[in-house]
């Protein structure tokens, strides 16, 4: 039994839904990140790696630069390191919650 399945990023412009999986290597694993990248790449962000629209595509610039809002998602979506998805989803948790509470015009 694997430890973490961790989905890759896959370029598939154009497509309305983009998170293919190894149901094999996904089942087989204790942890998985798939859920965390669906909801990064296809409802926050719906990101085809240059261009994003989705629920934090346009959020007021004083928020992401107080945050790094952009940052976060991109590694939501594409991260550099091994279970960085995981690792980040924390901080962006923290950053929304966060968020919900700053008084922004």
């Amino acid at each position: 039994m694997g430890d973490v399945y961790e989905t890759p990023y896959s370029d598939c412009s154009g497509l309305i839904s983009c998170h293919s999986f190894s149901e094999k290597q996904m089942c087989s694993s204790v942890i998985s990140d798939h859920n965390y990248y669906v909801i990064c790449r296809n409802i926050l962000t719906r990101h085809d790696g240059i261009q994003a629209d989705g629920l934090l595509a346009h959020v007021p610039e004083v928020v992401n630069n107080e945050w790094d809002l952009e940052y976060l998602l991109i590694e939501c979506v594409m991260p550099r390191r091994q279970r960085g998805r995981i690792q980040i989803v924390h901080k962006l948790i923290e950053a929304l919650t966060a968020v919900q509470n700053m008084n922004v015009p």
